[in-house]
């Protein structure tokens, strides 16, 4: 699964599509054959970055639906607790604002009874949730989620979340018209993109740097920024 950001994302993920028909197959076994239900839960959770990294959104989140439900499944694990963040990002992605509320909060029930063992996956619920609160222009609750978010990958040592949640801080600040700071985020996450060598992410941070451009009249360096996005 770390494998299908950063660098070296384009190989992991056709490696990744490779096997997509086997895991069709074990995930079915799994669930209406003799297979362990389990096993495909893990399976699902891993998979969930590749169905939405390749825009299989509707049938990662039937897969992960599937798993899910199945009654040997429903232990608050760590486990359960991934699956569910990665469908509640797959229903995100087809605007299923209930439904990816519901599994967020959910998963956050969940990591928050782990403890500090849970502390990453609290931090991926929050940004869920903040994510989620910023389309629905629920400004005042998503950026403290964000907030939360962003201490906790400081604490992990976590980079690449330490620069998505300046990302998120960057947008939502900007949309708030509060150009200065979004300014701040947006520019101390573009370093920490480039030492990750993480290309989808600085395109999201130099689109986000180039709208904020536009919207105070810096014409030239907007084209200049969306061009390098």
């Amino acid at each position: 699964s770390k494998y299908l950001v950063g660098p070296e994302q384009t190989s992991w993920l056709e490696k990744f599509a490779d096997e997509h028909n086997n895991i069709r197959a074990a995930l079915n076994w799994s669930i209406h054959g003799n297979g362990d239900p389990q096993k495909g839960l893990r399976l699902a959770r891993w998979f969930g970055q590749f169905w939405r990294a390749r825009g299989f959104l509707s049938e990662g989140r039937k897969q992960l639906d599937a798993v899910l439900s199945h009654p040997d499944n429903q232990a608050p694990t760590e486990t359960r607790g991934w699956a569910l963040i990665r469908a509640s990002n797959l229903a995100y992605l087809q605007s299923d604002y209930l439904v990816t509320r519901d599994l967020a909060e959910e998963a956050l029930g969940i990591f928050e009874e782990l403890g500090r063992d849970g502390q990453a996956g609290i931090a991926q619920a929050y940004d869920l949730l903040g994510e989620l609160e910023t389309e629905l222009g629920e400004y005042q609750t998503a950026i403290p989620r964000f907030e939360q978010a962003l201490q906790i990958f400081q604490e992990l040592e976590n980079l690449r979340g330490v620069a998505d949640m300046l990302l998120q801080l960057g947008w939502a600040e900007m949309r708030l018209g509060n150009y200065q700071k979004a300014d701040e985020f947006l520019s101390k996450s573009m370093p920490l993109l480039q030492v990750l060598e993480d290309s989808t992410m600085l395109g999201l941070v130099l689109s986000g740097r180039g709208e904020l451009a536009l919207r105070q009249g810096k014409v030239a360096d907007a084209e200049m920024l969306l061009e390098q996005s």
